[in-house]
């Protein structure tokens, strides 16, 4: 039963933080699950399972969030058509390392990253506009793939490249760049989950939803798409920079334990 409540409460958390600022929530998810893993069945896969069960709650709840996003006018859907095929190679690429890597190893480069999140938010970039020329394709294809690729091998919906790429090399708006964010970890989400299915299967034939643990996604994104709408509310309508750095504390934290486990 325990179980049940952390996971909503999980869902509640990366909900929120999906919404409020279009990072999908694996980054407080995927922590959650590789504990919760480690101490009951999960053994060597764990970090594996909890990429692609963290993938498969972000797709229902970046849904939800991107709705709200869409119907405020916040999605720039020409840019992300632009990304979106370059994101799918990208996500394919990541889920095929992650399946083959040490669960250890890929659990202290994920702590790695977030280090690098968590800096990244406390300089957390102010609404401005830059010029880029007409150099924005190379963006585009460089861009969309190491989205895609980092993103599936952690197990994050993006949003943490996306929004800086989006302001600092596309020239979107911040809150445009949040919701095409949202909108972009959808697609993440989706191709990352069906790779770590696949590779699941692959190398572990008794489990049916390979490195998808279907029961604590669902259970996650149920909660996590309840709060979702309120945090791409909130992302209207306020300053969300002393947010980000509470977070980014948190992520801090977070980052430090995974990396000295």
């Amino acid at each position: 039963m325990t179980d049940y409540f952390l996971l909503g409460f999980v869902g509640l958390i990366a909900g929120l933080l999906a919404g409020l600022f279009g990072i999908g929530g694996g980054v407080v998810i995927v922590p959650a699950l590789i504990f919760l893993f480690e101490r009951d069945r999960q053994g060597l896969y764990a970090t594996q399972l909890a990429i692609g069960s963290s993938l498969a709650s972000i797709f229902f709840m970046g849904l939800a969030s991107s709705f709200t996003h869409y119907k405020r006018k916040a999605v720039a859907w020409k840019t992300l058509c632009c990304l979106a095929p370059f994101i799918v190679v990208g996500t394919i690429i990541g889920s095929q390392i992650a399946g083959h890597l040490n669960g250890l190893l890929l659990k202290k480069l994920f702590g790695a990253v977030l280090m690098v999140i968590a800096i990244t938010m406390l300089f957390r970039i102010s609404e401005r506009e830059c010029e880029i020329g007409t150099w924005k394709w190379p963006v585009y294809i460089v861009g969309g793939i190491l989205i895609g690729a980092i993103s599936a091998l952690f197990g994050t919906g993006g949003g943490t490249m996306t929004v800086p790429l989006l302001v600092l090399l596309l020239d979107k708006p911040i809150r445009i760049a949040v919701g095409t964010a949202s909108a972009a970890g959808v697609v993440i989400a989706l191709f990352g989950t069906i790779g770590f299915i696949v590779q699941g299967r692959q190398q572990l034939s008794e489990m049916p939803f390979g490195f998808v643990a279907p029961q604590s996604a669902l259970l996650i994104a149920l909660f996590g798409c309840m709060i979702a709408p309120l945090g791409a509310a909130l992302a209207h309508r306020i300053d969300t920079q002393m947010l980000s750095r509470f977070f980014a504390v948190l992520l801090m934290i977070t980052s430090l334990l995974l990396i000295r486990s």
